[in-house]
């Protein structure tokens, strides 16, 4: 694995410095500062090629600094993009971020626009709605996601955005039974 530089130009050793250096990022980003951001990002995507996921999480995080280097007033706003696999990315990372309703907003809206099979939209949304407790939401959107493929049925059993809805005994009765249907 390859090892990311830091500002002083000196390897990292570690996978865990690059994570401290994306986390800088976003805070970075937080402060509107896209453009240092965006280098420490680009920085990070570079060191880090082989490291699919974390080249993928700068990547959208890249789009994003650009997004809003392009619309300086503001900060970045995902109702500006249009494209349904770039709004579940933005999606993600703000529902990563702790950004559950702005996630929300984004899944909605990118299954809106999705001609594809949507089951990882509304598992997203369903897992978001489990972190903002609005647990009858989430059942219905895990539902829709089951419907679609069972696969999430068995996801959904360890996934720790789910925590809370697993203590809910009766309610996540539920998920078993709906999971279960496709057996």
């Amino acid at each position: 694995m390859a090892a990311a530089k830091s500002k002083t130009g000196k390897k990292t050793s570690s996978i865990h410095e690059a994570i401290k250096s994306l986390d800088s990022a976003i805070k970075i980003m937080k402060k509107g500062q896209y453009d240092k951001a965006k280098e420490l990002l680009e920085g990070l995507r570079d060191e880090y090629a082989q490291d699919l996921e974390l080249k993928g999480k700068t990547t959208t995080l890249i789009k994003i600094c650009e997004k809003s280097l392009d619309k300086p007033d503001k900060p970045f706003d995902s109702s500006a993009s249009t494209d349904p696999v770039e709004l579940f990315k933005i999606g993600v990372f703000l529902h990563n971020n702790g950004e559950y309703k702005e996630a929300l907003k984004c899944f909605e809206k990118a299954l809106k626009k999705t001609k594809d099979n949507a089951d990882h939209y509304y598992y997203a949304m369903a897992a978001s709605k489990a972190l903002l407790e609005d647990f009858d939401g989430a059942l219905a959107d895990l539902a829709k996601s089951f419907d679609i493929s069972e696969e999430n049925y068995f996801r959904v059993q360890n996934d720790p955005d789910f925590e809370a809805l697993r203590e809910q005994e009766e309610l996540w009765e539920q998920v078993v039974a709906e999971g279960g249907k496709g057996d």
